[in-house]
């Protein structure tokens, strides 16, 4: 019911909720990366205060935030609603599925709505546990190898003997 739908002009189309002000970082993003048809712009909690850290989410602690994120990038503070944050992301969008705005929020860019629904909440659900292991102390961070064996059991994951499905793993967005 809060979804708001524009078109590429920005002018709504469709929802009972006014657009975003974000519209200027959704219409960048759409125009940077031809395969996204669907961009969530949310303040989820733990998400959140992960893009208030001053470094990019670590890699070598959940090998599986590789497989189901990607690298995620964070684009620098720029207040809100501005053409200015909407030029810091639109580059951002062209190699990443999930964009941290520092001090701010969290974007996800989908194929459709619901694979931008999923990775946003797989980057909640990962900002959750990395808050929680830094409340105890801080993670063990994987060495290399280990990412990089685990990456390789993701490789066909999935995958049923005699189905070709490898247009689903090729640089289409989740």
């Amino acid at each position: 019911a809060d979804l708001c739908v524009v078109d590429m002009a920005g002018n709504q189309v469709r929802g009972r909720r006014k657009r975003t002000t974000e519209i200027l970082v959704h219409l960048a993003i759409m125009q940077a990366q031809p395969l996204a048809k669907a961009v969530i712009h949310c303040h989820a909690p733990h998400g959140t205060a992960w893009a208030a850290l001053p470094k990019t989410p670590p890699s070598d602690i959940f090998p599986e935030k590789e497989v189901w994120l990607g690298p995620i990038a964070v684009a620098p503070y720029r207040l809100t609603g501005t053409p200015a944050l909407a030029e810091v992301v639109a580059p951002l969008a062209r190699q990443h599925y999930v964009i941290l705005l520092a001090n701010h929020g969290m974007i996800a860019i989908g194929r459709d709505l619901d694979a931008a629904l999923r990775l946003a909440a797989e980057v909640e659900v990962l900002a959750e546990q990395y808050w929680r292991v830094l409340q105890v102390g801080g993670p063990k961070l994987l060495s290399d190898r280990e990412i990089d064996v685990v990456l390789g059991k993701f490789e066909d994951y999935g995958r049923q003997p005699g189905i070709d499905r490898s247009e689903e793993h090729t640089s289409e967005l989740q």
